[in-house]
């Protein structure tokens, strides 16, 4: 599960980063997914982001991945052999994505 982490560093700047923990060979790490930035300047964009970087990352919003499975079946007769049919593959996936 990922968290949003603060580091302040000597110069009293605060950076935010979206931090996953995990395990390696028995001992808890943490990497870094995402860094946002400093802070000071995020606010001034959007006040309160941080509460809603933490909110979306409790709610696993900034890690998940959509995934989009698309099928086709390229052994579907085609009704005309001698013509090409190159573009009805791209034509059906456009379809499917509802893009046309």
């Amino acid at each position: 599960m990922a968290f949003i982490k603060t580091t302040t560093n000597k110069e009293g700047r605060t950076h935010v980063y979206l931090v996953e923990g995990y395990r390696k060979d028995g001992k808890v790490k943490q990497r870094i997914l995402k860094k946002f930035g400093l802070l000071d300047e995020l606010e001034l964009e959007e006040p309160g982001i941080l509460e809603r970087l933490k909110r979306e990352a409790k709610e696993g919003l900034l890690t998940d991945p959509k995934v989009l499975k698309i099928s086709y079946d390229l052994l579907a007769p085609m009704h005309e052999p001698d013509k090409s049919y190159g573009w009805m593959i791209l034509d059906n996936l456009f379809e499917e994505l509802n893009l046309t």
